[in-house]
Parts: C-alpha cells; structure tokens; sequence
C-alpha cells in the first residue's frame, strides 16, 4: 500500500499533502507530527518523545469511545512518519476534557504499521485493532 493511499484511508484527504514530505531527525518528526494534527484541527495538550515511545494529549469534548474525534488523524500521520523512518516504537494516546480530566486513551505501534504498509494487516484491521485498545475513564471525579 503507497502512504498517499494509507493516509487517505486512515486521516482524510486534509493529510495527503505530508505524504511528499520527509524529516531528518527525532525532533523534526516530532515537530512535524505536531504542526500536521494541529493543521487537522486537533487541539494538542502535549506531546513528547521518550526512550521511542510517543506520547500525545489533546482536547475533546467526547463521552463515549464512538465520539472521540481524531482517531484517523492521529493514527494516518503517525503512520506516515513510521513510514518514513520515524523509529518509534508506538503511540499512546490520552484524551482529555478542556479541564485536563482524562476521558479515554488508545494507542497504535510501530508494528502494526509496519504490517499495514506490507499488506500483512489491511487498514480496516489496522483500524479495528486501534480501536479495540480505546479505554474510557471515568469523568466529573
């Protein structure tokens, strides 16, 4: 599967553009992966990089695990750039409610990716396995 494909299937059209596009180091993946979501309007808490394990926070109003916005988003670019040579080894996700109270996490790896761009996992299993790892928490605690 090409990147310009997986990106169209995972994050939209609104992505395809950093299919061309490639980073040098840890930090301008990094700074990339941040500028692509905040261009897809996700509303970036915090994101940082540590012993290969990305981890990111953003904003949601979301109540259930079928309203957590984004998921395409996050999950289509962080692919993207494992594709590209990111060596990380997978991305945990937390989504948080504009007073900073987590409402649910999920995660993808770097090996599912890599199963994906070979074709040994299509992007619906790919999308199935991600979303099987949501976990909502509890709010208003």
């Amino acid at each position: 599967m090409n990147r310009r494909r997986l990106l169209q299937l995972l994050g939209g059209a609104g992505i395809v553009g950093l299919a061309g596009c490639s980073a040098s180091s840890e930090a301008e993946f990094r700074e990339r992966y941040a500028q692509e979501l905040k261009d897809d309007d996700v509303d970036i808490a915090s994101l940082g990089v540590d012993e290969g394990i990305v981890t990111l926070e953003y904003y949601s109003t979301a109540r259930t695990s079928a309203e957590i916005p984004h998921i395409g988003s996050v999950v289509g670019i962080y692919a993207a750039y494992v594709d590209q040579g990111w060596h990380v080894e997978r991305l945990n996700v937390s989504v948080l409610t504009e007073s900073d109270t987590l409402t649910a996490t999920y995660y993808v790896t770097e090996k599912m990716v890599e199963k994906m761009v070979s074709g040994d996992l299509t992007d619906r299993e790919v999308g199935q396995m991600v979303t099987s790892t949501i976990e909502m928490k509890r709010t208003g605690e």
